[in-house]
């Protein structure tokens, strides 16, 4: 009937990225939308692509309205996250990394991102204790590592970032 259409032209835009033709693909999640504004798979691709285009409002206006469907998706508190992040909306992104985080505990990539934004906003302290939390689950990334080694440089304490960016260079060279 009516209802399914906007599964069969959601279809068809998963064909079109099927073939790398994402311009198309977001025309029929968009048509899918407007039989169905609750058509969450729409909604989800259509927050990913508009992220991915560097449109981050419209991105984060898509998962915005999944979020209003379904709001214990971890992973679109997840990728909000990243649009607001990217947005430069840091407070909003830290809130929305700890909603993924209080939904799923073991993603602690969460943890990660909530540091870069504590971080971006100078909150060194509070960068330092997320970085350390994450590393508890993935001790040798050498990325986290570096940027606890920079939250302490930017605190003046030498002594704790030249640690950490020590320990770094001895997982990576590079």
């Amino acid at each position: 009937g009516e209802r399914d259409n906007d599964e069969v032209l959601y279809n068809i835009g998963a064909a079109y990225l099927q073939i790398g033709e994402t311009e198309n693909a977001v025309k029929y999640f968009e048509k899918a939308l407007q039989i169905n504004p609750e058509n969450e798979m729409a909604l989800y691709d259509l927050g990913f692509f508009s992220d991915q285009e560097g449109d981050y409002q419209k991105s984060i206006d898509y998962y915005n309205r999944y979020l209003d469907y379904d709001p214990y998706n971890f992973s679109v508190w997840f990728n909000l996250g990243i649009s607001y992040n990217k947005s430069g909306d840091y407070e909003k992104s830290i809130e929305a990394y700890e909603f993924a985080l209080a939904l799923n505990e073991d993603f602690t990539q969460s943890l990660f991102n909530i540091g870069n934004a504590y971080a971006n906003i100078g909150r060194y302290n509070d960068a330092i204790k997320k970085y350390i939390e994450y590393l508890e689950s993935d001790p040798d990334n050498d990325d986290a590592l570096c940027y606890l080694g920079e939250c302490y440089l930017n605190l003046e304490d030498y002594v704790h970032s030249e640690y950490y960016y020590q320990k770094a260079i001895k997982i990576n060279k590079e």
